[in-house]
Formats: C-alpha cells, sequence, structure tokens
C-alpha cells in the first residue's frame, strides 16, 4: 500500500476506533497507537490532520445538518479556484498550500463542457489526476452527476446517533481528500469506509448483537420454570 492509501486507511480506522472503544479507554489508546504508528512509518500528513479533525467533527455532528454536508464540496471547489486565482504566482511544491494551489488551478482551466462531464480534459486522460480529484471528478461525472450522487448520500436517512457521525466524517474526508488528491476513487479503502458505513446502517445490526433465542434455549427456560 502506497504512502497516500496507508494515510486515508490511517484516518478511515481512526475514525471507526474512535466511534466504537471512545468508552474504553485502554483499547482506545492501544489502538490509536498502532494508527498513529502507520500514519508516521508512511508519512501521511493528510491522515494525521484528519485524524484531528474527526474528534471535531464527531463533537459537532449532532447540529450538523444535511444541507450543510451537500453545500460543503461545492464551497470547497469555489474557495480552490479562488485561492488559484489570487495566488497564481505561488509555489506549486508539495505542500499543503501548493497542493491547493495546484488543484485549484486544474478546476479553472476546465471550460464549460468538461464541467458538465461533456467533453474529456487532456490532463486527466491519462488517469492521472494531479492531486485535483474535484477536478478529476468533474471531468469524468460532470457537475449534474456529481450533484445528484452527493444528494443520493447526503440525504440518505442514517439509522442512529453512531451511522450520523460515521456519515459526517464521510463527508468531510470526501470533501477535504478531493483537494489535494484523487485517491478516494482507489478501491483499496473506499471499499473499506463503505462497508463500515454501511453495518452502521444496517437495520438488523441490533437482531445480531442480541440473536433470537434458539429452540435449545426455549426448552430450557421451560424446563426450568
Amino acid at each position: 500500500m502506497e504512502p497516500v492509501s496507508a494515510g486515508n486507511f490511517g484516518a478511515i480506522v481512526f475514525a471507526w476506533v474512535l466511534l466504537r472503544d471512545r468508552h474504553r479507554v485502554w483499547t482506545f489508546i492501544a489502538k490509536t497507537l498502532a494508527i498513529a504508528t502507520i500514519l508516521v512509518l508512511a508519512d501521511a500528513r493528510f491522515g494525521f490532520y484528519l485524524c484531528i479533525a474527526t474528534v471535531l467533527i464527531y463533537l459537532i455532528a449532532p447540529v450538523i445538518r444535511s444541507t450543510i454536508l451537500y453545500i460543503a464540496p461545492f464551497l470547497a471547489v469555489i474557495a480552490l479556484a479562488t485561492y488559484a486565482a489570487l495566488s497564481w504566482q505561488g509555489s506549486w511544491d508539495n505542500t499543503i498550500a501548493g497542493r491547493f494551489l495546484w488543484a485549484g488551478h486544474t478546476i479553472a482551466t476546465l471550460d464549460a463542457l468538461q464541467l458538465l462531464g461533456l467533453q474529456t480534459s487532456d490532463f486527466f486522460t491519462s488517469g492521472f489526476a494531479g492531486d485535483s480529484g474535484y477536478g478529476y471528478a468533474l471531468v469524468k461525472v460532470g457537475i449534474v452527476g456529481l450533484a445528484a450522487i452527493w444528494a443520493l448520500f447526503v440525504y440518505s436517512p442514517a439509522l442512529d446517533a453512531d451511522a450520523w457521525r460515521f456519515k459526517n466524517f464521510i463527508a468531510f474526508y470526501i470533501v477535504f481528500l478531493l483537494t489535494i488528491s484523487a485517491s478516494l476513487f482507489s478501491i483499496k479503502t473506499s471499499a473499506l469506509m463503505w462497508f463500515l458505513y454501511g453495518t452502521l446502517n444496517n437495520p438488523d445490526c441490533i437482531a445480531w448483537a442480541n440473536p433470537l433465542p434458539t429452540h435449545a434455549d426455549v426448552n430450557s427456560e421451560s424446563a426450568n420454570s
């Protein structure tokens, strides 16, 4: 697994551990140390920053509304393009600011047909997104398609409070990650993320946690009574 995917993996696992083990202090600490080791060895700055942000996301999740999640990626696209226009003389290096600048530049160079997904871009034809996940997604799907797909996710119901917290994590994970990378579309980490989200929204999970009594259990209770 390359460093980018390792960072994404660490962020996803931390969000899950924080959700499921937050009341078991020593288990949470042990797992967090393991995750931190992965992030440090992979030099995954994004994963580290997102782990910190996840704590705040979970705390404010009860007051976040679906509409806020819906407009977040579009605000990010506008912010990146504006930043690129205002900082066109900036350095396109491997720092966070440099990657924001490059991502904003690639978005600003798209024409109307490319924004609608009706015309390909030579920059993205090879599959290399140049650290611009938003530009890649716009060219491949179009802004109308992205708006529709995003609406299906953010306005879908969450089963309970934990599912809502994890949904907020996924939303901000996507919004942040697309600003600097197209690694969101890698099945190596996305499959894990969507699987975990699916388990939280499975209406049968309560039945799994509290299985129905078996025939042997019923006979045992009858004999005791």
